[in-house]
């Protein structure tokens, strides 16, 4: 993978963090509060490639998604969806975009669910100015609980095909590579939002295969 390149996304993250010193107790109190009206993740990608390696340590790329929302369809499906992107100090020709989304079984009956992921459930997308890069999981597993607040958050652990767009000004490597994406988030009820990030992963010709089961007949609503 490309080396320097994680090293100045991890500079933006760090950079988009507020300095708690910098603020009162009551106005982090309320920064907090927004923060999670729109949810979290943390991921990080590693590279799966068995014939070549950067020099020690490996590279890793890290993204924490500021939105992470979750709606049940109306085949109750569980989808949950997030979204990262960077503070861009030269506008849009230096922002970049990380979504992802996960369209699984039913909702946790109880208080939590362990989700198999194939090659349907996940879909992922990183675009910039200059480039796109797509990805799909053909393999994994997805961890979701229910907190009392209706909120959900889990963990994932899923191994992604990497498809590349012909490029020269590339973020990651130009060749179909495997990944292993790790992390965990916390997801708060948004349907349209969710909704929104889906579409996004699914356009231009890289959706989903249709739901086996007959729409509900009433609005799905968040797990009670």
């Amino acid at each position: 993978m490309k080396r320097g390149r994680p090293d100045d996304r991890r500079q933006s993250l760090r950079a988009a963090r507020p300095t708690r010193s910098a603020v009162t107790i009551a106005v982090f109190g309320t920064l907090a509060t927004l923060a999670g009206c729109s949810g979290s993740a943390k991921l990080t990608f590693v590279s799966l490639n068995a014939g070549a390696i950067d020099p020690p340590p490996p590279d890793t790329y890290e993204y924490a998604p500021q939105k992470c929302f979750y709606a049940i369809d109306d085949h109750n499906r569980l989808v949950i969806a997030m979204q990262f992107e960077n503070i861009s100090l030269v506008g849009p020709l230096g922002r970049v975009t990380l979504q992802a989304s996960f369209v699984l079984d039913s909702p946790p009956p109880g208080r939590g669910r362990d989700y198999r992921v194939g090659t349907n459930e996940v879909r992922a997308r990183l675009r910039s100015a200059v480039d796109e890069h797509r990805f799909l999981a053909y393999a994994g597993i997805i961890s979701v609980v229910r907190n009392a607040d209706h909120s959900l958050r889990g963990s994932l652990r899923l191994w992604l095909r990497h498809y590349p767009s012909l490029n020269i000004f590339s973020l990651m490597p130009q060749r179909t590579d495997n990944l292993l994406l790790f992390g965990r988030f916390h997801a708060v009820h948004h349907p349209a939002e969710a909704e929104r990030i889906r579409r996004d992963t699914e356009s231009a010709g890289w959706v989903r295969r249709p739901a086996t089961t007959a729409p509900a007949t009433q609005p799905a609503s968040r797990p009670s």
